[in-house]
């Protein structure tokens, strides 16, 4: 039960993130430049870390970096690359669930390992 809320729990922000950081981006260009400019500054590192991977590997490339068990490629630092590559909901979101159906299944499964060892 508590795994099932966990997962649910972390993609209700897929859609907020997805559809809402273009608006915030464009409203900040206006009327917080200081703001923007460092968001913008934060995105341009993650699309130059990311790049070689998105053109290598496509939408696969979200799935893979939201499975990884790596600080800072979860789920709002690939929804923050799904909206800087321009990358279609219909492709981002499927890739994004199926990376945190990965992710959450390893970390339950060296949960329980490190349980059966003590």
């Amino acid at each position: 039960k508590a795994w099932f809320f966990a997962f649910v729990g972390n993609l209700i922000p897929v859609p907020f993130l997805l559809v809402g950081m273009p608006k915030v981006l464009t409203w900040a260009e206006k009327r917080l430049p200081r703001f923007h400019r460092f968001v913008d500054n934060k995105l341009r590192a993650l699309e130059k870390d990311h790049v070689k991977s998105y053109q290598r590997f496509g939408a696969l490339a979200l799935a893979i970096l939201v499975a990884a068990p790596l600080p800072g490629s979860g789920i709002w630092s690939v929804s923050a690359l799904a909206v800087l590559f321009d990358i279609k909901h219909r492709y981002s979101v499927p890739a994004i669930i199926i990376g945190h159906v990965f992710a959450s299944v390893g970390i339950i499964l060296l949960t329980i390992g490190a349980f059966h060892v003590l």
